[in-house]
């Protein structure tokens, strides 16, 4: 059985509409800048980690169509774990047990969050293997 990856590297080109050419390295740097601002939210206690993507979203989205796709994807990741996060708090609160699972956003936010800025630091658009696209 062929099993696809969680990221599929693709070039910039062809996975983000409206874009042509390589990213810049000003355009990479903003598009890591967005997926580790995630990471940071871990460091701050671990809800606050869609402000970075955010920032860079609403700063950046007008200049350059690589920033915008990775910015919002990041975005999306983010609202996606604190969705997770409220859903584990709920059944925190209903059961002694569901407190554990707190670890486990916070986990996926480092993990994710470093492969995706490693693979956008290489101008490869990265899309995390689960997310809830709200912001399209």
């Amino acid at each position: 059985m062929n099993q696809q990856p969680y990221f599929t590297p693709q070039s910039p080109k062809s996975s983000v509409p409206g874009y042509s050419g390589n990213p810049t390295n000003s355009e990479k740097n903003f598009a890591v800048l967005a997926h580790l601002g995630g990471v940071l939210g871990v460091l701050v206690g671990g809800v606050p980690g869609f402000l970075g993507p955010f920032l860079v979203w609403v700063l950046k989205k007008d200049e350059s169509a690589y920033i915008e796709a990775e910015a919002r994807e990041a975005l999306n990741f983010q609202l996606t774990l604190l969705i997770l996060y409220l859903v584990i708090l709920v059944i925190g609160f209903l059961s002694c047990f569901g407190m554990v699972f707190v670890l486990v956003p916070m986990i996926m936010q480092v993990i994710f969050g470093i492969l995706a800025a490693v693979t956008a630091s290489k101008g490869i658009p990265y899309r995390y293997p689960f997310n809830i696209r709200l912001i399209s």
